[in-house]
């Protein structure tokens, strides 16, 4: 029985440590937030492993009017992750300065107006390792430079020229990386100010 329970107890410590965190809610039309899956469902991971690939996907859902050109910048922790690479949709071409900031035109196709749409697919390294590996935030912030009054994401509509749009926050728009606890962060309001103001 003894030999039984501790089975029980190794096999359910492994499920945990390979358990990926889900998110809570439904993101909202016109939403961006960055998740560990193209369809936009998986907000933190657990198991990732200093110095080894992992793949951040920065999903939009539904947007309003499509884009037609959009703008973000990734924010972590300086150190702690190295970009090893990014996918942009087909015929996109990023304007923006360095690794983890986004000034993206379409190419002249509207992108996005349904379902979840990977916009960029970022190929990064934990550089990382021991406690401080854990709960690392990755967010959303606005690119720089900001082509919104306000700093914060945002994209070019296609149904009308000239029209600017904010994004709106899915889960705060953060992950984290080797979350202690299981769903997104946590946030007294999903505003891209109250999030930029952590850093």
């Amino acid at each position: 029985m003894k030999k039984l329970l501790t089975l029980a107890i190794a096999a359910i410590s492994v499920l945990a440590i390979t358990a990926p965190a889900f998110a809570v809610g439904t993101p909202q039309a016109g939403d961006l937030g960055v998740f560990f899956d193209p369809a936009g469902t998986e907000t933190g991971r657990t198991n990732i492993v200093p110095f080894s690939p992992f793949n951040l996907y920065m999903v939009t859902f539904d947007v309003p009017g499509g884009m037609e050109a959009y703008e973000f910048t990734i924010q972590m922790p300086l150190g702690a992750i190295v970009s090893a690479g990014r996918v942009l949709p087909a015929g996109a071409t990023d304007f923006g300065p360095g690794d983890d900031n986004f000034i993206v035109g379409t190419g002249g196709i509207c992108r996005g107006e349904t379902g979840p749409f990977a916009i960029v697919t970022y190929n990064g390294v934990l550089f990382l390792s021991g406690p401080v590996a854990n709960d690392v935030p990755v967010c959303l912030v606005g690119s720089v430079p900001s082509s919104f009054p306000n700093g914060a994401p945002g994209y070019l509509a296609c149904n009308s020229p000239g029209d600017l749009r904010n994004f709106g926050a899915a889960y705060t728009g953060c992950t984290l990386i080797n979350p202690l606890t299981e769903g997104p962060i946590a946030a007294e309001t999903t505003s891209w100010g109250s999030i930029k103001a952590n850093f």
